[in-house]
């Protein structure tokens, strides 16, 4: 695990200097050259997701949770990831009007996918209320 965190380093350095020497000498491959890094590093993350899955599933067993809860979570995870990485891209391009539109779209996404947690708490605040 440790190796993994020096090589994600090592690829955002390794991008961020391609990209500032890109910039300078063709500017129009430099987010090519962050997306590029993007996808290297994500990569490289990804072969450590079997272990944290596995880990997550035995949690859920003692806890008598439903697996579909780690779902949610997980695509919630991945919708806040991408769409943060989006806006940072945009950003970096000089489009920050687009990177708060595409913030406020992940921030909708995501009370979308909430509503099933919260029909959930709700329920289990009726059945207190009313069995208490």
């Amino acid at each position: 695990m440790d190796e993994s965190v020096f090589k994600i380093c090592a690829l955002a350095l390794v991008t961020a200097v391609a990209s500032v020497l890109l910039r300078q000498y063709r500017p129009e491959y430099a987010p090519v050259a962050v997306l590029a890094g993007i996808a290297a590093v994500a990569a490289s993350v990804v072969s450590a997701l079997p272990s944290v899955s596995g880990l997550s599933q035995a949690f859920l067993g003692f806890g008598g949770l439903d697996s579909g809860w780690l779902k949610l979570l997980l695509k919630a995870l991945g919708i806040a990831v991408l769409i943060q990485t989006s806006a940072d891209l945009c950003r970096d391009n000089a489009n920050t009007a687009l990177a708060g539109v595409v913030e406020l779209a992940g921030k909708l996404l995501l009370l979308t996918l909430a509503i099933p947690l919260l029909r959930a708490a709700a329920e289990i605040a009726v059945g207190l209320i009313n069995g208490g």
